[in-house]
């Protein structure tokens, strides 16, 4: 008998990504590590070589500019679209982060806890 598997949309995947990122509790570590942060810088250099060469390739002249020049703003669409929901995600687990060191150094700058006198 065959079994089939269900695939989730692109779009139900990034709402299940949402909603897990909104209900982390504030008080978890969430941390972002490095190579995420290499990663997008990475990407962004694939974007702007992508556009400059577009530019170079809209100088020859049996080349459509263009349509050239609207494949130059896709790409600059789809670099910023891309940034701004990384950064989106980003900036929550960040501002959990500084939330949840906040809450640790309120702790250790508090004078200890005396027993009450009997």
């Amino acid at each position: 008998m065959a079994t089939h598997k269900a695939k989730r949309s692109i779009h139900l995947a990034q709402h299940q990504l949402q909603t897990q990122t909104q209900t982390q509790p504030a008080a978890k570590l969430l941390p972002v590590k490095a190579y995420i942060y290499r990663a997008i810088a990475e990407m962004n250099a694939g974007f702007e070589l992508t556009m400059q060469e577009l530019k170079r390739l809209q100088q020859v002249d049996f080349l459509p500019s263009t349509r050239i020049a609207a494949m130059h703003i896709a790409v600059g669409e789809l670099r910023a679209q891309a940034n701004r929901e990384f950064l989106d995600i980003i900036t929550q687990r960040e501002t959990a982060n500084a939330g949840h060191f906040e809450r640790l150094a309120g702790q250790r700058q508090s004078p200890p806890q005396l027993p009450p006198a009997s």
